[in-house]
């Protein structure tokens, strides 16, 4: 099942004093704004997960993960790039995904061979949605319901706005999502999914953001994530001529 990839939620909040609260409207614009005065910016990714795959499971499913993220602007074309693992450790990763826009066409891939999960293919730029601006407001709106502005907090220095929203499809096991944007860049810097209870169930946060700098080489092109497949074996010679010449 396609789903719009916002990839890239981001980094840990610290305690700190309510700031004011803007309205959504207000929100929107102001991240809109912000981010398309970037010119390019990259981080780090990490990730927190507790939930059971069934109700009846007596314990949860902990995990870690983390990932990276590159977007750049040639002209006025977005490109970016997200990538994000989960596992019981950095070594046994049980799920990996990425997807990536190009300019021109979009890419994404998950796997998770222990769930036989296997998906790849072609999206629209609506479809592989960058880690801020308007684009993540047009899928927020479009997928989630009950959007909701709260107070301002900080999430490591950077004043952020903090949006609340549930869920539209009622068979997803997560059942809402709060979001923070920091207001200097329209960057999205951390993401919390909840279960039914409220209680977190995964908690993703970005950290090493480097904003306008330079990238190493060219991060945006769909490299698959899938192992490539064992090389065929050698043809089996042939047989040796026996007629009489």
């Amino acid at each position: 099942m396609r789903k719009c990839f916002v990839f890239p939620f981001l980094i840990s909040l610290i305690a700190a004093p309510a700031l004011a609260q803007d309205s959504i409207d207000q929100i929107e614009q102001g991240v809109s704004a912000q981010f398309a005065k970037l010119q390019s910016f990259s981080g780090a990714y990490d990730l927190t997960a507790s939930f059971k795959l069934k109700p009846e499971q007596t314990a949860p499913m902990n995990l870690v993960g983390g990932g990276t993220v590159d977007y750049a602007k040639v002209g006025e074309t977005p490109r970016y790039k997200g990538f994000l693992w989960a596992g019981f450790s950095p070594t046994g990763r049980l799920l990996q995904a990425q997807a990536l826009y190009d300019g021109q066409i979009g890419y994404y891939e998950a796997l998770a061979p222990l769930f036989k999960l296997n998906e790849s293919g072609q999206a629209t730029m609506a479809e592989i949605v960058p880690p801020g601006g308007k684009l993540v407001f047009d899928a927020m709106r479009k997928n989630l319901a009950n959007l909701t502005a709260l107070p301002a907090e900080q999430v490591n220095g950077q004043d952020c706005y903090v949006l609340r929203a549930s869920i539209k499809d009622a068979e997803s096991p997560v059942a809402g999502l709060k979001a923070w944007f920091a207001k200097a860049t329209g960057i999205l810097y951390k993401v919390t999914l909840a279960d039914a209870a409220g209680a977190d169930m995964a908690v993703i946060t970005m950290n090493d953001v480097k904003v306008n700098g330079e990238m190493a080489g060219d991060p945006f092109k769909f490299v698959s994530l899938a192992p490539p497949p064992p090389p065929a074996p050698p043809a089996a010679p042939a047989p040796a001529d026996t007629t009489q010449k």
